[in-house]
């Protein structure tokens, strides 16, 4: 062990060598670069400090306005939240629980979520022998960059070839090795590996043990079996004392295995897994795990925890009652932590936060004017009420219209496009951790996209995952759109929905790779409706360079409706100039249009007035309704 240590720290100490003499002259650049930015800040200071800015109590007086300041004040709260040492508070003897929701109120749920589940795992076995890496290396090399960092591989190399062999082989394998807590949790992750493989490793196991392997945010064996769906596993922790988790903030065994039953449920066509899901979940109610609820009822039952959420709607909570005999009402309520926004370490937080605001303002009632713009941009939103895609689609039914793009269209623009998406039948399955795939992004980062595709048909992976590995390498390089094509992993009909590649010359590249421009999906999405929602100027420029059929779907009078609905989301500068390019294409302007602009001028009086100057076509009056829908859930 000692000589596996010296041999890696000497080899760390000739490629840190390495690095520092072949960036000597890069460096010399960068400081020089560097000076001259600090002098340039010191020099703003400095006319800052000369002018003596005054500090002012600020009443907002529009929708703007409130906006513009929101931005600010939420720009440095995201920029306090990400540099605090959120552990320092820790020492000032604050509760976990205290920083926790400090940090859920400054940021979010997920930044909370990560931390907490960092502090638990500082228990794991893992983790101390993380500690102890380090300080070893640290003792050889005091000075070694802290950006060094040495940890012990999770899973055991040896065992990350076991999704190749066969089950006597397998077998063997773990019978051979002497696996942790750690190894068995990566284990549980993998599709392939039967149960049997997984109850015999967790034999002679302290099945309670905090797990520091970190795929999500759970640190218990039973919490990650319910996740990924292993039933027999499940039972058979629970059969030989692992504890049900209930962590006050963090998701409960419970939860994951409501987040779990949903997935499994989605996709009705494995019916095997959603057996499995159902009968974790029957388990757990027997046992009385809980689980938090914001919607609890016969017509819904609905829930949340960091990163994840279930959602059951009538017709489900009927269908697993009546056909699994699931009562999902059954299941017991828990309590969580809950924020208290006067709490003083928030007060504290907050305090530092409204001195930046200040400071870059100078308005000196930053707290207030963030809650009374608050109020007045909700007020302001309030009055608008416009009903979801579900309230349309049961009048249409109740009426016996079709539910037809045409007629979706009539009501507002927005239905069609929300209702196509909604109804996608091109799902996918994400398989990104499995040693397969690694294998396939390592072709693919050795650029060998032939070696990549061979591995991939050399597995036999079910059509939705093709279809997400498909998406995966030609987000990797469009290029391969061809190789892709002529592969087992073609796709007959292309969505958009899971494209991302938008890049001019990855867009270039595409059809050079054989793709059609003007290619529209099932859902009715083209390349330009793309470069309207990811807000890509270049891009549309591009598209309309090159002369896309318009024309022949009469897309320009849709294209400007998605570009009008989404207006506000866009930066001031970007309007007028997507607006422009646009408005080239001589679309006819309807009460669609006209709607869609009232709801920009109640939110951008300012910019209403000098869109309406350039295009008068534009122009509203008090009387002109605002749109009628919005892309609810269905």
């Amino acid at each position: 062990m000692k000589k596996w240590i010296l041999f890696t720290v000497l080899a760390l100490i000739a490629l840190l060598l390495c690095t520092l003499v072949t960036t000597s002259n890069v460096n010399s650049t960068y400081q020089k670069t560097t000076l001259i930015k600090a002098n340039d800040f010191q020099m703003a200071s400095q006319l800052n400090n000369t002018k003596s800015k005054k500090t002012t109590n600020f009443e907002p007086e529009s929708y703007n306005q409130c906006d513009k300041f929101i931005k600010t004040y939420q720009k440095h709260k995201n920029q306090i939240g990400r540099n605090i040492n959120w552990e320092k508070f820790l020492a000032d003897d604050y509760h976990v629980d205290d920083i926790t929701l400090t940090i859920e109120h400054i940021q979010n749920s997920n930044f909370a979520s990560s931390w907490r589940v960092e502090q638990l795992r500082k228990g794991s076995t893992l983790n101390k022998s993380n500690n102890d890496i380090k300080n070893h290396i640290k003792d050889l090399i005091p000075d070694l960059p802290s950006f060094f960092h040495i940890e012990k591989a999770v899973p055991l190399p040896d065992l990350e070839k076991i999704n190749d062999l066969n089950y006597h082989d397998a077998h063997n394998l773990l019978k051979r090795l002497t696996l942790t807590v750690d190894d068995i949790a990566w284990l549980i992750t993998q599709e392939n590996i039967p149960q049997p493989l997984i109850i015999e490793a967790l034999n002679n196991q302290n099945l309670n043990k905090i797990i520091g392997y970190d795929k999500i945010d759970a640190i218990s064996l039973l919490d990650y079996a319910v996740n990924y769906n292993k039933d027999s596993v499940v039972e058979f922790l629970l059969d030989h004392g692992a504890t049900i988790s209930n962590d006050l903030y963090l998701g409960s065994t419970m939860e994951w295995a409501l987040k779990n039953l949903m997935v499994q449920f989605w996709n009705q066509d494995q019916k095997e897994k959603v057996l499995k899901s159902i009968n974790i979940v029957k388990k757990l109610i027997h046992l009385g795990a809980e689980a938090r609820f914001s919607v609890k009822n016969e017509f819904e039952i609905k829930g949340d925890f960091p990163r994840q959420f279930y959602q059951f709607k009538e017709l489900e909570i009927k269908k697993l009652y009546e056909e699994y005999q699931l009562d999902l009402i059954q299941i017991s309520e828990r309590k969580t932590l809950v924020v208290d926004k006067q709490s003083e370490l928030i007060q504290r937080i907050t305090t530092k936060i409204s001195k930046n605001v200040t400071k870059e303002t100078s308005i000196k009632n930053s707290i207030s004017t963030f809650h009374n713009c608050r109020k007045m941009i909700s007020k302001i939103e309030d009055s608008w009420k416009p009903k979801p895609l579900k309230h349309f689609i049961n009048q249409l039914s109740e009426n016996k219209i079709p539910i037809t793009k045409e007629n979706l269209q009539e009501i507002d623009p927005i239905l069609a496009t929300c209702y196509f998406k909604k109804e996608n039948p091109f799902r996918i399955e994400v398989i990104e951790n499995s040693p397969s795939t690694k294998q396939i992004f390592k072709a693919l980062n050795e650029k060998d996209i032939n070696k990549a595709i061979s591995i991939a048909e050399s597995k036999e992976y079910s059509m939705k995952q093709k279809r997400w590995l498909f998406y995966q390498v030609l987000g990797w390089d469009t290029a391969y759109y061809s190789e892709l094509q002529n592969s087992d992993l073609h796709q007959s009909k292309f969505n958009y929905r899971y494209f991302s590649a938008t890049k001019i010359e990855s867009i270039k590249s595409f059809v050079e790779a054989g793709f059609d421009l003007d290619y529209i999906d099932e859902q009715g999405t083209t390349l330009l409706h793309l470069a309207i929602q990811k807000r890509n100027l270049i891009l549309l420029k591009y598209l309309l360079s090159e002369n896309v059929l318009l024309d022949e779907y009469n897309l320009s009078d849709d294209l400007l409706y998605l570009f009008l609905r989404e207006l506000s989301k866009f930066t001031e500068e970007a309007r007028l100039a997507f607006l422009t390019e646009l408005m080239a294409l001589e679309p006819q302007i309807n009460h669609h249009h006209l709607r869609a602009m009232s709801l920009f001028k109640m939110r951008n009086q300012e910019q209403y007035l000098e869109i309406i100057d350039l295009f008068p076509n534009f122009a509203i009056t008090d009387k002109t309704p605002l749109p009628k829908a919005y892309c609810g859930f269905y």
